[in-house]
């Protein structure tokens, strides 16, 4: 004769119990993975202005801006930027007649490694670049995102501040857009480590992403650009912001 014996309450509650700790322990995991990627990204922008302040005190100019880039990376792989002061994302002095890279901002990151202080960046050096994108950005911690520099010379963005600055981005592979890579939360978080903690001020801005609703990081600042802090009841999953960090060479 045939019993089928089903589970008794104590071996059920058993395997609920390695069920919780199966899921607690992949949440747990999925934290610690986030926070390690937050903490890349503040490391990245330290590591990203000290290579800028470097390449200055070597060559007395920023990089992209340099004017005879060319004479020291080599023409076939960089074009000479217009010495002005501004990394734009136009303003070499090439104008692409070579088929080289076009624009400072694309340049930027190319003469950093191509001046061997950070070999680490694996850009596509000589190719002709027309947006943001891995050729010629660093790629960040998160999936979709990179770095680069950019002037504000136009008032192009929200802020609308004449600094040069370094951006961490969602790119989509477009010179224009600069889509949203970070939660508010995580935005703020990094802002108040490295920072103030206020989306509108001090050298680090939580900005809205092109590509999300206006305010949805942080409401926009007025002419004066006044000190806005970020929004108060965010998405705790949309990546709302993007980062600006603004930098200047003493």
């Amino acid at each position: 004769m045939n019993l089928k014996k089903g589970f008794s309450l104590v071996e059920l509650s058993i395997v609920l119990i390695i069920i919780g700790l199966l899921v607690g322990g992949i949440t747990s995991g999925n934290k610690l993975i986030q926070q390690a990627k937050l903490r890349k990204v503040m490391q990245d922008i330290k590591t990203y202005v000290t290579d800028i302040q470097t390449f200055y005190v070597e060559y007395d100019a920023l990089p992209g801006d340099i004017t005879d880039a060319e004479s020291f990376f080599g023409a076939s792989n960089t074009d000479n930027g217009d010495g002005d002061g501004n990394v734009e994302y136009t303003g070499n002095t090439d104008a692409d007649s070579d088929s080289n890279p076009d624009g400072e901002s694309f340049n930027f990151f190319k003469h950093i490694e191509l001046a061997e202080i950070n070999t680490g960046l694996s850009l596509t050096l000589g190719a002709t670049d027309a947006n943001y994108s891995s050729t010629n950005s660093p790629v960040g911690p998160f999936s979709g995102t990179i770095y680069h520099s950019e002037y504000d010379s136009a008032g192009d963005h929200s802020f609308a501040i004449a600094k040069n600055a370094v951006y961490y981005t969602a790119s989509d592979n477009s010179t224009a857009d600069h889509n949203g890579a970070l939660t508010v939360e995580s935005a703020k978080g990094i802002d108040t480590k490295i920072d103030d903690g206020i989306a509108y001020s001090g050298d680090v801005y939580g900005v809205d992403g092109d590509d999300v609703t206006a305010g949805d990081c942080s409401a926009a600042a007025d002419a004066a650009n006044t000190s806005t802090d970020y929004n108060s009841s965010p998405s705790a999953t949309d990546t709302d912001c993007y980062l600006v960090v603004f930098y200047s060479i003493n």
